[in-house]
């Protein structure tokens, strides 16, 4: 199967990023029918009328595979023309400090939430000094429905790369291997799970800084954070929840430390 292929461009002196955005043939042309469906619920199937009659003449191909893979880049020619590629090329856009570390995005489709995922895929030299030294490729693993709310799936994607961002930033000082310091399984799973949380905080603050949408609005992160705390004082809880929303820089092990022992007072 072949991936439809983009490359997403930077405005440093008009040159081309180094990341090429790769698309599943699945997904862009699962995402082209919604977007048709979502027009003619409108009353603007014009497109849709035109993109079928391209895609008819095509059967009249002999070769199977010639006809599949026209197939796909009459999609992928629509995915750009309704504006669907452009989500994507401008959040690489976005964040110009990838196209230095990663030089193949790919975005497949997958079938519910909890399989959604954005990886960074670390090719690690055993002279690298840091953990992503090497990092080239990211995954992104996106329900298809994301893309009726555009609104949404920009936030998601955002609030996403952020996190690579961070991952990426030789001042975050990420590990993928770390330890999460419990003596046993489930006390890890709880580490992990506050890790989370106040990782989401502190992007959810940025995205806030810059006037973006967020992927949760403020009473919802407040109410997962008091969930997830809620076994501290309020006067403990207030403070840590006001440290997360107010400090500019963490590193991951500071937030480790956060989530091994959120009782402990730490500095804006």
């Amino acid at each position: 199967m072949r991936l439809g292929v983009l490359r997403a461009f930077s405005n440093r002196e008009s040159q081309a990023m180094a990341v090429e955005l790769r698309f599943d043939p699945a997904f862009v042309e699962e995402a082209v029918f919604l977007e048709f469906s979502r027009l003619a619920a409108s009353g603007a199937a014009q497109i849709a009328a035109a993109f079928h009659r391209e895609r008819e003449a095509l059967y009249g191909l002999a070769d199977a595979g010639q006809r599949d893979a026209a197939f796909q880049q009459l999609a992928l020619r629509y995915f750009q023309s309704l504006g669907l590629a452009e989500l994507f090329t401008a959040r690489l856009e976005e964040f110009p400090q990838l196209s230095d570390r990663i030089e193949l995005a790919v975005v497949r489709r997958v079938w519910s939430r909890k399989d959604e995922q954005v990886e960074l895929y670390v090719g690690r030299h055993p002279a690298a000094r840091l953990p992503v030294e090497a990092s080239t490729t990211l995954f992104i693993g996106l329900q298809v429905s994301r893309c009726l709310d555009r609104g949404k799936l920009v936030a998601f994607l955002r609030h996403e790369l952020m996190h690579v961002v961070d991952m990426l930033d030789p001042a975050f000082a990420y590990d993928p291997h770390v330890g999460f310091g419990g003596e046993y399984l489930p006390e890890n799973e709880l580490i992990r799970e506050r890790f989370r949380l106040l990782w989401d905080l502190w992007v959810h603050e940025r995205m806030k800084r810059l006037g973006w949408q967020t992927v949760t609005v403020d009473a919802g992160r407040r109410q997962e954070f008091e969930r997830m705390f809620a076994f501290l004082d309020p006067a403990r809880s207030q403070e840590l929840f006001n440290v997360m929303s107010e400090r500019e820089g963490w590193t991951q092990e500071e937030l480790l430390a956060l989530a091994r022992q959120p009782q402990v007072a730490v500095t804006a």
